[in-house]
């Protein structure tokens, strides 16, 4: 079987030139709705289709989350509709039909999957498949931390950040009055991006905002031209960095921390959490072969270590015991690769499985309503301040899993960064 070298970029199309055996009806379930699980059901559903068979996506939750855009939800420059759509709204006409609940546990010699439903009143039932794609994704890690379960915010889901969005709208209020102290955990993406976006949506001159890090620069792994773009934008909304400084408890009040060898106290009106996650809890009681980092081992070809019939991608993955950035980009390409050999398998040609092979395109960070960075294609392409911005949410509104909604998310991107730019010429 051939295909087209640039299939894997393509999200979950799966390209073939030459004629396969027909697929046999089958149960495929998907366990997890983020980025992988969901761009991987609607692939099978559309290339089974003829088949017969039953594609399940199997997560608790009502809502799909488009992940890099949760900062412009939490500052009100983005609507629920774009930035966590329903899933129901999302599958309508795909053939994918969404179980909501959790997966406590797969049983693999048998082929099920042991599901609890959101419902409360329902009982636990098992669903059987004849091939298994683990998606279940990370979760945050608040335990490292002493205090931080119950005075930290974490920023990971649909639901930190509403919390976020209402917790900041409180704040609006107190800026009136006084200056409002904010500290961020973390001086990876996640909070650089919360740090800019909350500084503006607050107004510089409104909010003491402190970044606070055990590294010793920012953003260690991004290209340098967003690094630096990243830094001026730090400086110019006042936002101050404490590096080489670790936080030793969280309390009502503030962080404690202890920055060479000295221990101090720094208050806060609001304590975000953006560093340390850990593996699911259903990936940690899954039975199969897995790396150091507690991730599913997987071949090349995204099939799980001693377990043809089960796949797995996202966070939840290793390749070979090695690591592969924990991105959205990322699990958007394992998709096509999960998408082609799941059909591949269901059809008999075990033979034609595809191996995953990561194409990095390059990283987009928002720095505010109007201000971002991009670097792309090895840095040929680097880009920053409003052109930046529009483009970030054009790439991101043709990224979602669907046209009816890309359709909606370029209206939305477009009304709100354009007349956001307008407002500040005519400001």
């Amino acid at each position: 079987v051939k295909t087209s070298p640039f299939s894997r970029l393509r999200g979950n199309e799966v390209f073939q030139t030459a004629a396969t055996k027909t697929a046999t009806a089958s149960n495929v379930c998907v366990v997890g709705g983020g980025f992988g699980g969901l761009y991987t059901a609607i692939g099978l559903a559309h290339e089974l289709k003829s088949s017969g068979s039953n594609v399940y996506l199997i997560d608790p939750k009502t809502r799909f989350v488009f992940l890099p855009l949760l900062y412009e939800l939490a500052v009100g420059k983005a609507p629920m509709s774009e930035v966590a759509p329903l899933f129901d709204d999302l599958l309508t006409g795909s053939g994918v039909k969404h179980i909501r609940g959790s997966v406590d546990d797969i049983d693999f010699e048998r082929k099920v999957c042991i599901v609890s439903p959101s419902v409360s009143v329902s009982q636990p039932f098992e669903l059987k498949f004849d091939k298994v794609v683990l998606a279940p994704g990370n979760q945050p890690r608040l335990d490292t931390i002493p205090g931080a379960g119950d005075y930290a915010l974490p920023f990971y889901r649909l639901d930190d950040c509403l919390r976020l969005k209402s917790k900041l709208s409180h704040l609006k209020r107190v800026t009136g009055q006084r200056k409002v102290k904010v500290a961020i955990v973390g001086a990876g993406y996640s909070g650089i991006e919360l740090a800019t976006n909350i500084a503006e949506f607050l107004g510089e001159s409104n909010v003491e905002l402190d970044i606070i890090d055990r590294g010793e620069r920012i953003l260690a792994s991004a290209a340098d031209f967003n690094r630096l773009e990243a830094e001026r934008a730090l400086k110019k909304r006042n936002i101050s960095m404490r590096f080489r400084t670790s936080v030793k408890e969280v309390t009502a009040d503030g962080l404690s921390l202890v920055d060479s060898g000295k221990e101090i106290f720094l208050k806060a009106d609001l304590v975000m959490l953006t560093a340390g996650s850990e593996q699911s809890a259903l990936t940690k009681k899954l039975n199969l072969p897995k790396s150091s980092a507690g991730r599913v081992l997987v071949r090349d070809t995204l099939q799980c270590v001693g377990n043809s019939d089960a796949f797995c991608l996202g966070d939840s993955a290793a390749i070979d015991n090695g690591e592969v950035p924990p991105t959205a980009q990322v699990a958007m390409q394992q998709s096509g690769t999960v998408v082609y050999n799941v059909v591949q398998s269901v059809r008999g040609n075990a033979g034609c499985q595809r191996k995953f092979r990561f194409v990095s395109l390059g990283e987009m960070l928002s720095l505010g309503s109007l201000n971002a960075t991009m670097s792309s294609l090895g840095g040929y392409v680097q880009l920053n301040g409003p052109l930046a911005a529009i483009s970030r949410r054009a790439v991101y509104a043709l990224r979602m899993p669907t046209f009816t909604q890309k359709a909606k998310a370029l209206v939305t991107a477009t009304s709100t960064t354009f007349g956001t730019a307008w407002s500040k010429v005519f400001k």
